[in-house]
């Protein structure tokens, strides 16, 4: 069975006019790049003036349905302080330890990864304090730690879908790049603690989780890539890899923006979401990149026989500040054209591509909804 569609025509392309899900239905939410970058002045103004509640505005019931909600947490919470790296590394970040913290349980956030680029700005000193203020008020992280083996903890979750339940594991990392290993040390290897690192160590996490629980499902989300820049061949081979291991799907971040989605072996890789609430004052004019992201929504939807099905909504969101002035929101329908059009320039098989994505509209906005199980 499939989610219920009432299908009508737009702009040449199908669209799906449907509630999110059945009754029984679950969903598990994956957003990308999150912070509150109050080391900006401009973005400290704002959310003193406007609230830290303020960024998250036009997402509060998307994020508060969700059964289950991920974040993509790009920078510590540990509160204003000097950095090592200041005048090596380009962009350095924190944010507060109790205010943004808050705000992201306020609306359903209290899952999230720290596996990015800037776990380790504070060095490992700076990851056990933000662990320590997570524990203090209830969330549950992964992707750095004080030692690689803390890194690397798999995060394992088991959600009620009706009268069944759905297994689900998300394995992390981030790419390992040399100037982060060589000039900031940035990476998780035995007692040395920092972000751990994708390698042949993601490979050997996927083959192990689906050798002990074949019915698993295992997410494998990276943060790789480059800022505002397109997939790289590196990408793809790590794709590739993961997917052989044993991944059901991949959904990545780190480039700040969509970058492409394939599917290969019946699986999808989702090459990266981009931001979710990232108050910077953002650089897409100045790259010349598009200025949207997506929400990643799982939606499992128990059968009478045999497992769960699942679809992915890919909600294409407005992420450029200049655009909003920090109110990031879902697009409208001349901008879902647009970024319907980036994916599909962006693909490499038009008819896989053609077959399976569908459009459609909710509640919450446009979205891309793609078959992952049926």
């Amino acid at each position: 069975m499939h989610l219920r569609l009432i299908s009508t025509i737009l702009f040449g392309c199908l669209l799906a006019s449907c509630s999110p899900a059945t009754q029984d239905s679950a969903s598990i939410l994956l957003v990308g790049d999150t912070t509150f970058y109050e080391h900006s002045k401009r973005a400290s103004e704002m959310l003193e003036e406007r609230g830290y509640d303020f960024p998250l505005l036009n997402f509060k019931d998307i994020l508060t349905e969700a059964d289950f909600v991920i974040a993509n947490l790009e920078a510590l919470p540990i509160g204003e302080r000097k950095s090592k790296l200041e005048g090596i590394k380009s962009y350095i970040l924190w944010q507060s330890r109790d205010e943004s913290l808050e705000a992201l349980k306020r609306h359903n956030i209290h899952t999230v990864n720290l596996a990015n680029n800037h776990a380790m700005d504070f060095e490992v000193e700076g990851i056990i304090e933000a662990q320590k203020n997570l524990d203090s008020h209830g969330f549950t992280y992964f992707g750095a730690g004080a030692t690689e083996d803390s890194s690397g903890r798999v995060f394992k979750k088991d959600i009620k879908v009706g009268n069944q339940k759905f297994k689900f594991a998300l394995v992390v990392g981030l790419e390992r790049y040399w100037d982060y290993d060589e000039y900031f040390g940035y990476y998780a290897d035995g007692e040395k603690g920092g972000v751990l690192a994708l390698g042949d160590k993601t490979v050997e996490a996927i083959r192990k989780l689906k050798e002990e629980e074949p019915d698993r499902f295992v997410i494998v989300s990276p943060h790789w890539g480059y800022n505002y820049s397109w997939r790289t061949k590196t990408q793809e081979e790590f794709a590739d890899s993961f997917l052989k291991a044993g991944a059901d799907i991949i959904i990545a971040h780190g480039a700040h923006h969509l970058q492409g989605i394939e599917m290969q072996d019946e699986k999808w890789i989702v090459y990266d979401i981009g931001n979710f609430s990232f108050n910077s004052w953002s650089l897409y004019q100045k790259n010349e990149a598009p200025p949207y992201s997506l929400i990643a929504s799982l939606i499992i939807t128990p059968e009478n026989k045999g497992d769960p099905s699942i679809a992915l909504r890919l909600y294409p969101i407005l992420t450029d500040n200049r655009l909003v002035d920090y109110a990031v929101d879902f697009v409208s329908e001349n901008r879902f054209k647009e970024a319907h059009s980036i994916l599909k320039s962006r693909s490499k098989d038009l008819d896989t591509f053609n077959k399976n994505v569908i459009t459609g509209k909710d509640e919450h906005g446009y979205f891309f909804e793609l078959p992952v199980r049926q």
